[in-house]
């Protein structure tokens, strides 16, 4: 971990040799062990900022990983995430909303089953997910982002779907939390999401639908 946190300085030189011996050590222990190596040289990767490697690195990783293996969910998750990301910083946005959708379906019965977005909006689905209103405001980021390099209003009206849907779920949720709890979910989530969430607002109004961008912004900001 040493040598992945410092891979702009001396772990570029140092981290090559540690994961060689790192998978010579998991081919004599067995497979058991088989996504660490590729996890770790993916994280390596990120540090980087190389993010074609840090792709190639997690989908090997997830292509092994089978709900046998130990910390399957956690691992999963993981990948899933750190592909969304890459996807997202190699303006790959449809295979960033794939993974997104992965993550969303993770640990649940929907596993397996394709959705659409119109499908991941419906209650009886996202009802069957904890959180729901985390990858739904990952789901209007991405689209946000693909809005500002597309400029087709689709990507714009569905970013802006997510985050009111965000919101409304989010806001029932912070109902169950006492006080500290809210505190620190504002501070976590709340006031990134919101800012976001006025950005798209704005684009919105600047692309004519004024009422429902104005209508929005207040609710946001209230």
């Amino acid at each position: 971990l040493y040598h992945i946190q410092n891979a702009n300085t001396t772990g570029a030189r140092l981290f090559p040799p540690t994961l060689a011996a790192l998978k010579a050590l998991v081919k004599v222990q067995g497979r058991d062990l088989y996504a660490l190596p590729d996890r770790l040289e993916g994280f390596f990767a990120y540090y980087q900022r190389d993010y074609s490697q840090l792709i190639a690195c997690y989908q090997r990783a997830l292509r092994q990983l089978t709900p046998a293996y130990p910390s399957f969910w956690f691992l999963s998750d993981e990948l899933n995430f750190m592909l969304t990301h890459g996807y997202r910083m190699t303006k790959n946005y449809e295979m960033a909303l794939y993974h997104e959708r992965e993550m969303f379906k993770a640990g649940t019965p929907l596993m397996g089953q394709t959705l659409g977005d119109a499908d991941m909006v419906r209650p009886e689905v996202y009802g069957q997910v904890t959180n729901p209103f985390v990858p739904f405001s990952q789901m209007a980021e991405i689209y946000l982002e693909r809005y500002q390099v597309s400029r087709k209003k689709p990507d714009l009206e569905r970013a802006n779907r997510f985050y009111e849907l965000t919101d409304s779920l989010m806001t029932a949720a912070l109902l169950e939390k006492d006080e500290a709890q809210i505190l620190t979910f504002q501070q976590d989530m709340g006031n990134n999401n919101y800012a976001d969430a006025l950005r798209a607002a704005h684009q919105l109004y600047e692309n004519g639908d004024s009422a429902k961008a104005v209508n929005l912004a207040f609710r946001y900001i209230e």
